[in-house]
Protein backbone atom coordinates (compact mmCIF):
# COMPACT_ATOMS: atom_id res chain seq x y z
CA UNK A 1 0.00 0.00 0.00
CA UNK A 2 3.03 2.28 0.23
CA UNK A 3 3.21 2.73 -3.55
CA UNK A 4 -0.55 3.20 -3.75
CA UNK A 5 -0.63 5.94 -1.08
CA UNK A 6 2.45 7.61 -2.54
CA UNK A 7 0.85 7.62 -5.98
CA UNK A 8 -2.25 9.37 -4.63
CA UNK A 9 -0.06 11.98 -2.94
CA UNK A 10 1.75 12.66 -6.21
CA UNK A 11 -1.51 13.08 -8.13
CA UNK A 12 -2.64 15.76 -5.65
CA UNK A 13 -0.25 18.10 -7.42
CA UNK A 14 -2.49 17.94 -10.49
CA UNK A 15 -5.86 18.49 -8.81
CA UNK A 16 -5.72 22.14 -9.86
CA UNK A 17 -5.46 21.12 -13.52
CA UNK A 18 -8.43 18.78 -13.16
CA UNK A 19 -10.50 21.50 -11.49
CA UNK A 20 -9.59 23.99 -14.23
CA UNK A 21 -10.68 21.72 -17.08
CA UNK A 22 -13.80 20.72 -15.14
CA UNK A 23 -14.86 24.34 -14.61
CA UNK A 24 -14.35 25.13 -18.29
CA UNK A 25 -16.30 22.04 -19.31
CA UNK A 26 -19.23 22.73 -16.97
CA UNK A 27 -19.37 26.38 -18.05
CA UNK A 28 -19.69 25.34 -21.69
CA UNK A 29 -22.28 22.71 -20.76
CA UNK A 30 -24.37 25.27 -18.88
CA UNK A 31 -24.21 27.66 -21.83
CA UNK A 32 -25.38 24.94 -24.20
CA UNK A 33 -28.20 24.05 -21.81
CA UNK A 34 -29.29 27.69 -21.73
CA UNK A 35 -29.32 27.90 -25.53
CA UNK A 36 -31.27 24.67 -25.71
CA UNK A 37 -34.02 26.14 -23.53
CA UNK A 38 -34.47 29.28 -25.59
CA UNK A 39 -37.74 29.80 -27.39
CA UNK A 40 -37.17 30.06 -31.09
CA UNK A 41 -39.26 32.14 -33.48
CA UNK A 42 -41.77 29.92 -35.27
CA UNK A 43 -43.45 32.54 -37.45
CA UNK A 44 -42.85 36.05 -38.69
CA UNK A 45 -44.67 38.87 -36.94
CA UNK A 46 -44.74 42.40 -38.34
CA UNK A 47 -43.48 45.21 -36.11
CA UNK A 48 -45.24 48.50 -35.49
CA UNK A 49 -42.90 51.37 -36.27
CA UNK A 50 -42.91 54.95 -35.05
CA UNK A 51 -43.82 56.86 -38.21
CA UNK A 52 -44.23 60.54 -39.01
CA UNK A 53 -45.58 61.87 -42.31
CA UNK A 54 -45.85 65.15 -44.17
CA UNK A 55 -48.66 65.09 -46.75
CA UNK A 56 -48.50 67.79 -49.45
CA UNK A 57 -50.99 66.11 -51.76
CA UNK A 58 -54.76 66.41 -51.74
CA UNK A 59 -55.25 63.18 -53.69
CA UNK A 60 -57.44 60.28 -52.59
CA UNK A 61 -54.49 57.89 -52.92
CA UNK A 62 -52.51 59.96 -50.39
CA UNK A 63 -55.40 59.84 -47.92
CA UNK A 64 -55.77 56.07 -48.33
CA UNK A 65 -52.03 55.55 -47.91
CA UNK A 66 -51.99 57.56 -44.68
CA UNK A 67 -54.98 55.61 -43.38
CA UNK A 68 -53.22 52.34 -44.20
CA UNK A 69 -50.05 53.45 -42.38
CA UNK A 70 -52.00 54.78 -39.39
CA UNK A 71 -53.79 51.46 -38.94
CA UNK A 72 -50.58 49.46 -38.94
CA UNK A 73 -48.05 51.75 -37.26
CA UNK A 74 -47.74 54.35 -34.50
CA UNK A 75 -48.06 57.89 -35.86
CA UNK A 76 -45.88 60.58 -34.29
CA UNK A 77 -46.96 64.22 -34.58
CA UNK A 78 -45.53 67.57 -33.62
CA UNK A 79 -42.26 67.18 -35.50
CA UNK A 80 -41.20 70.29 -37.45
CA UNK A 81 -40.76 69.71 -41.16
CA UNK A 82 -37.11 70.60 -41.47
CA UNK A 83 -34.20 68.34 -42.11
CA UNK A 84 -32.36 69.10 -38.84
CA UNK A 85 -35.34 68.23 -36.65
CA UNK A 86 -36.03 65.07 -38.60
CA UNK A 87 -32.42 63.93 -38.36
CA UNK A 88 -32.36 64.61 -34.62
CA UNK A 89 -35.50 62.55 -34.07
CA UNK A 90 -34.12 59.65 -36.10
CA UNK A 91 -30.70 59.85 -34.47
CA UNK A 92 -32.23 59.75 -30.97
CA UNK A 93 -34.40 56.77 -32.02
CA UNK A 94 -37.57 58.74 -31.25
CA UNK A 95 -38.87 57.89 -34.68
CA UNK A 96 -38.18 55.09 -37.16
CA UNK A 97 -39.53 56.43 -40.43
CA UNK A 98 -40.54 59.81 -41.88
CA UNK A 99 -42.73 59.73 -45.00
CA UNK A 100 -42.85 62.69 -47.39
CA UNK A 101 -45.80 62.77 -49.83
CA UNK A 102 -45.16 65.41 -52.53
CA UNK A 103 -47.78 67.59 -54.24
CA UNK A 104 -47.69 65.63 -57.50
CA UNK A 105 -48.24 62.29 -55.77
CA UNK A 106 -51.67 61.94 -57.36
CA UNK A 107 -50.06 61.76 -60.81
CA UNK A 108 -46.48 60.62 -60.23
CA UNK A 109 -47.29 58.10 -57.46
CA UNK A 110 -43.84 58.41 -55.86
CA UNK A 111 -42.89 59.26 -52.29
CA UNK A 112 -39.66 59.93 -50.41
CA UNK A 113 -38.63 59.06 -46.89
CA UNK A 114 -36.08 59.63 -44.16
CA UNK A 115 -35.00 56.57 -42.24
CA UNK A 116 -32.17 55.04 -40.27
CA UNK A 117 -29.53 53.67 -42.69
CA UNK A 118 -29.31 49.90 -42.67
CA UNK A 119 -32.60 49.44 -40.80
CA UNK A 120 -34.37 46.27 -41.97
CA UNK A 121 -37.66 47.54 -40.53
CA UNK A 122 -37.41 50.74 -42.53
CA UNK A 123 -36.58 48.83 -45.70
CA UNK A 124 -39.62 46.64 -45.08
CA UNK A 125 -41.68 49.84 -44.67
CA UNK A 126 -40.51 51.00 -48.09
CA UNK A 127 -41.62 47.72 -49.62
CA UNK A 128 -45.00 47.87 -47.86
CA UNK A 129 -45.72 51.40 -49.12
CA UNK A 130 -44.67 50.54 -52.68
CA UNK A 131 -46.77 47.38 -52.61
CA UNK A 132 -49.82 49.29 -51.32
CA UNK A 133 -49.54 52.00 -54.00
CA UNK A 134 -49.18 49.53 -56.88
CA UNK A 135 -52.01 47.34 -55.64
CA UNK A 136 -54.39 50.27 -55.09
CA UNK A 137 -53.65 51.70 -58.52
CA UNK A 138 -54.30 48.28 -60.10
CA UNK A 139 -57.76 48.07 -58.51
CA UNK A 140 -58.51 51.73 -59.32
CA UNK A 141 -57.66 51.07 -62.98
CA UNK A 142 -60.47 48.51 -63.07
CA UNK A 143 -63.01 51.28 -62.50
CA UNK A 144 -63.78 50.22 -58.93
CA UNK A 145 -64.87 52.97 -56.52
CA UNK A 146 -62.33 54.32 -54.07
CA UNK A 147 -63.57 52.58 -50.93
CA UNK A 148 -63.90 49.20 -52.63
CA UNK A 149 -60.46 49.60 -54.16
CA UNK A 150 -59.05 50.37 -50.71
CA UNK A 151 -60.75 47.35 -49.10
CA UNK A 152 -59.52 45.05 -51.87
CA UNK A 153 -56.03 46.49 -51.50
CA UNK A 154 -56.01 45.79 -47.78
CA UNK A 155 -57.07 42.19 -48.40
CA UNK A 156 -54.36 41.75 -51.02
CA UNK A 157 -51.45 43.24 -49.09
CA UNK A 158 -52.42 41.34 -45.94
CA UNK A 159 -52.30 37.96 -47.68
CA UNK A 160 -49.67 35.61 -46.28
CA UNK A 161 -48.25 32.37 -47.54
CA UNK A 162 -47.78 29.38 -45.29
CA UNK A 163 -44.27 28.00 -45.48
CA UNK A 164 -43.76 24.37 -44.57
CA UNK A 165 -40.36 22.80 -44.02
CA UNK A 166 -40.10 19.37 -45.50
CA UNK A 167 -39.05 16.75 -42.99
CA UNK A 168 -37.90 13.44 -44.43
CA UNK A 169 -37.85 11.87 -40.98
CA UNK A 170 -34.06 11.72 -40.71
CA UNK A 171 -33.58 14.90 -38.72
CA UNK A 172 -32.56 14.41 -35.10
CA UNK A 173 -33.24 17.05 -32.48
CA UNK A 174 -30.41 16.88 -29.98
CA UNK A 175 -31.04 17.33 -26.28
CA UNK A 176 -28.87 19.28 -23.86
CA UNK A 177 -27.40 16.10 -22.37
CA UNK A 178 -26.30 15.05 -25.85
CA UNK A 179 -24.03 18.09 -26.14
CA UNK A 180 -22.74 17.51 -22.60
CA UNK A 181 -21.68 13.94 -23.36
CA UNK A 182 -20.59 14.79 -26.89
CA UNK A 183 -17.87 17.03 -25.39
CA UNK A 184 -16.83 14.31 -22.94
CA UNK A 185 -13.98 12.81 -25.03
CA UNK A 186 -12.04 16.05 -24.91
CA UNK A 187 -12.49 16.77 -21.22
CA UNK A 188 -11.79 13.17 -20.18
CA UNK A 189 -8.59 13.10 -22.21
CA UNK A 190 -7.33 16.39 -20.81
CA UNK A 191 -8.27 15.69 -17.19
CA UNK A 192 -7.07 12.08 -17.05
CA UNK A 193 -3.94 12.17 -19.21
CA UNK A 194 -2.53 15.43 -17.82
CA UNK A 195 -2.84 14.11 -14.27
CA UNK A 196 -2.04 10.40 -14.63
CA UNK A 197 0.82 10.45 -17.12
CA UNK A 198 3.07 12.83 -15.11
CA UNK A 199 2.42 10.83 -11.92
CA UNK A 200 3.36 7.58 -13.65
CA UNK A 201 6.45 9.21 -15.13
CA UNK A 202 7.71 10.02 -11.63
CA UNK A 203 7.52 6.31 -10.69
CA UNK A 204 9.22 5.22 -13.92
CA UNK A 205 12.42 7.07 -13.11
CA UNK A 206 15.33 4.65 -12.66
CA UNK A 207 16.28 5.89 -9.20
CA UNK A 208 12.71 5.43 -7.96
CA UNK A 209 12.50 1.93 -9.44
CA UNK A 210 15.80 0.96 -7.82
CA UNK A 211 14.68 2.23 -4.41
CA UNK A 212 11.44 0.29 -4.76
CA UNK A 213 13.33 -2.93 -5.53
CA UNK A 214 15.67 -2.36 -2.60
CA UNK A 215 12.68 -2.22 -0.28
CA UNK A 216 11.87 -5.83 -1.09
CA UNK A 217 8.71 -5.02 -3.08
CA UNK A 218 8.39 -6.99 -6.30
CA UNK A 219 7.84 -5.30 -9.66
CA UNK A 220 4.51 -7.12 -10.02
CA UNK A 221 3.22 -5.81 -6.70
CA UNK A 222 4.43 -2.32 -7.52
CA UNK A 223 2.66 -2.37 -10.90
CA UNK A 224 -0.56 -3.65 -9.33
CA UNK A 225 -0.51 -0.80 -6.82
CA UNK A 226 0.07 1.76 -9.58
CA UNK A 227 -2.69 0.22 -11.69
CA UNK A 228 -5.14 0.40 -8.78
CA UNK A 229 -4.23 4.04 -8.20
CA UNK A 230 -4.73 4.89 -11.87
CA UNK A 231 -8.07 3.09 -12.06
CA UNK A 232 -9.26 4.79 -8.88
CA UNK A 233 -8.33 8.28 -10.11
CA UNK A 234 -9.83 7.61 -13.54
CA UNK A 235 -13.11 6.46 -12.02
CA UNK A 236 -13.14 9.40 -9.59
CA UNK A 237 -12.78 11.92 -12.44
CA UNK A 238 -15.40 10.17 -14.54
CA UNK A 239 -17.89 9.87 -11.65
CA UNK A 240 -17.58 13.60 -10.96
CA UNK A 241 -18.82 14.32 -14.49
CA UNK A 242 -21.59 11.75 -14.11
CA UNK A 243 -22.80 13.36 -10.90
CA UNK A 244 -22.79 16.80 -12.55
CA UNK A 245 -24.88 15.46 -15.43
CA UNK A 246 -27.42 14.00 -12.97
CA UNK A 247 -27.78 17.38 -11.30
CA UNK A 248 -28.04 19.23 -14.62
CA UNK A 249 -30.33 16.90 -16.58
CA UNK A 250 -32.15 14.94 -13.88
CA UNK A 251 -34.55 12.29 -15.15
CA UNK A 252 -32.97 12.26 -18.62
CA UNK A 253 -30.03 10.36 -17.14
CA UNK A 254 -32.28 7.64 -15.68
CA UNK A 255 -33.19 6.33 -19.11
CA UNK A 256 -31.76 3.74 -21.46
CA UNK A 257 -30.00 6.45 -23.44
CA UNK A 258 -28.58 7.90 -20.20
CA UNK A 259 -27.19 4.52 -19.14
CA UNK A 260 -25.63 3.96 -22.56
CA UNK A 261 -24.04 7.41 -22.42
CA UNK A 262 -22.47 6.60 -19.06
CA UNK A 263 -21.13 3.30 -20.41
CA UNK A 264 -19.77 5.08 -23.47
CA UNK A 265 -17.92 7.54 -21.23
CA UNK A 266 -16.49 4.74 -19.07
CA UNK A 267 -15.13 3.01 -22.17
CA UNK A 268 -13.53 6.24 -23.37
CA UNK A 269 -12.09 6.83 -19.90
CA UNK A 270 -10.33 3.46 -20.25
CA UNK A 271 -8.83 4.71 -23.52
CA UNK A 272 -7.54 7.81 -21.72
CA UNK A 273 -6.10 5.57 -19.00
CA UNK A 274 -4.25 3.43 -21.55
CA UNK A 275 -2.97 6.56 -23.33
CA UNK A 276 -1.57 7.73 -19.98
CA UNK A 277 0.33 4.44 -19.58
CA UNK A 278 1.54 4.69 -23.17
CA UNK A 279 2.89 8.24 -22.81
CA UNK A 280 4.50 7.59 -19.46
CA UNK A 281 6.42 4.65 -20.93
CA UNK A 282 8.68 6.80 -23.11
CA UNK A 283 8.06 10.52 -22.45
CA UNK A 284 10.21 12.14 -19.78
CA UNK A 285 8.89 15.73 -19.80
CA UNK A 286 5.58 16.91 -18.37
CA UNK A 287 5.50 19.71 -20.95
CA UNK A 288 5.66 17.11 -23.71
CA UNK A 289 2.67 15.32 -22.19
CA UNK A 290 0.69 18.57 -22.16
CA UNK A 291 1.60 19.30 -25.77
CA UNK A 292 0.56 15.83 -26.87
CA UNK A 293 -2.69 15.98 -24.89
CA UNK A 294 -3.68 19.30 -26.39
CA UNK A 295 -2.74 18.29 -29.92
CA UNK A 296 -4.38 14.88 -29.73
CA UNK A 297 -7.44 16.13 -27.83
CA UNK A 298 -8.18 19.20 -29.94
CA UNK A 299 -7.26 17.48 -33.21
CA UNK A 300 -9.54 14.52 -32.66
CA UNK A 301 -12.31 16.77 -31.28
CA UNK A 302 -12.40 18.89 -34.42
CA UNK A 303 -12.21 16.12 -37.01
CA UNK A 304 -14.37 13.51 -35.25
CA UNK A 305 -17.48 15.60 -34.59
CA UNK A 306 -16.96 16.56 -30.95
CA UNK A 307 -16.74 20.33 -31.38
CA UNK A 308 -17.96 20.65 -34.98
CA UNK A 309 -21.16 18.86 -36.13
CA UNK A 310 -20.36 16.20 -38.69
CA UNK A 311 -22.64 17.67 -41.35
CA UNK A 312 -20.14 20.54 -41.62
CA UNK A 313 -17.13 18.27 -42.09
CA UNK A 314 -15.80 17.10 -45.43
CA UNK A 315 -15.82 13.40 -46.28
CA UNK A 316 -12.02 13.31 -46.26
CA UNK A 317 -11.92 14.76 -42.76
CA UNK A 318 -14.40 12.18 -41.48
CA UNK A 319 -12.39 9.37 -43.06
CA UNK A 320 -9.29 10.61 -41.24
CA UNK A 321 -11.32 10.79 -38.04
CA UNK A 322 -11.86 7.02 -38.11
CA UNK A 323 -8.29 6.60 -36.91
CA UNK A 324 -9.16 8.32 -33.62
CA UNK A 325 -11.17 6.73 -30.80
CA UNK A 326 -13.32 9.88 -30.45
CA UNK A 327 -14.89 9.11 -33.84
CA UNK A 328 -16.41 5.88 -32.55
CA UNK A 329 -17.44 7.54 -29.31
CA UNK A 330 -19.37 10.20 -31.26
CA UNK A 331 -20.89 7.46 -33.44
CA UNK A 332 -22.50 6.03 -30.34
CA UNK A 333 -23.49 9.42 -28.95
CA UNK A 334 -25.40 10.23 -32.13
CA UNK A 335 -27.08 6.83 -31.98
CA UNK A 336 -28.22 7.46 -28.40
CA UNK A 337 -30.01 10.63 -29.53
CA UNK A 338 -32.29 8.51 -31.73
CA UNK A 339 -32.31 5.05 -30.19
CA UNK A 340 -35.45 3.95 -32.04
CA UNK A 341 -33.59 4.19 -35.35
CA UNK A 342 -30.22 2.99 -34.05
CA UNK A 343 -28.80 -0.46 -34.65
CA UNK A 344 -27.82 -2.48 -31.59
CA UNK A 345 -25.04 -4.11 -33.59
CA UNK A 346 -23.51 -0.76 -34.57
CA UNK A 347 -23.62 0.45 -30.95
CA UNK A 348 -21.85 -2.69 -29.73
CA UNK A 349 -19.39 -2.39 -32.61
CA UNK A 350 -18.54 1.18 -31.60
CA UNK A 351 -17.96 0.02 -28.03
CA UNK A 352 -15.74 -2.79 -29.29
CA UNK A 353 -13.60 -0.55 -31.51
CA UNK A 354 -13.04 1.85 -28.63
CA UNK A 355 -11.92 -1.03 -26.42
CA UNK A 356 -9.53 -2.11 -29.18
CA UNK A 357 -7.95 1.35 -29.06
CA UNK A 358 -7.55 0.97 -25.29
CA UNK A 359 -5.95 -2.45 -25.66
CA UNK A 360 -3.67 -1.19 -28.44
CA UNK A 361 -2.28 1.69 -26.38
CA UNK A 362 -1.81 -0.60 -23.39
CA UNK A 363 0.03 -3.21 -25.43
CA UNK A 364 2.28 -0.53 -26.89
CA UNK A 365 3.06 0.69 -23.37
CA UNK A 366 3.97 -2.84 -22.23
CA UNK A 367 6.16 -3.43 -25.29
CA UNK A 368 8.05 -0.18 -24.79
CA UNK A 369 8.59 -0.84 -21.09
CA UNK A 370 9.80 -4.38 -21.83
CA UNK A 371 12.32 -3.15 -24.41
CA UNK A 372 13.60 -0.47 -22.06
CA UNK A 373 14.15 -3.04 -19.29
CA UNK A 374 15.81 -5.42 -21.72
CA UNK A 375 18.12 -2.63 -22.83
CA UNK A 376 19.09 -1.89 -19.24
Amino acid sequence: MTVFSTFLKVTKKYIGTIIMYTCIFLSVALMVTGFNKQDYIESFKSTRLSVAYFNHSDSVLADKLIKYISDNHDIKTGIPENIDSIRDEIYNRNIDYVLIIPEDFGTEHTVSAYKLPGSFSAEFMDMSIENFIKTYLAYAAMGIDENTAYENTLKTVSMSTEVAIYDNGTKTIYSAEHYYYNYMPYILLMAIVTSLAPALMSFNKQEVEKRTLCSGMTIARRNVSLALGCVLLTLAITVIYFICSFFMYGSAMFTKAGALRILNSVVYALICLSISFFLSSFIKSVNTVNIFSNAFGLGSAFICGVFVPRQFLADGVLKAGRFFPAYWYVNNEEAFSNLSAASSFSIIQNYGIQLLFAVTFMVLAIVICSKKKAGN
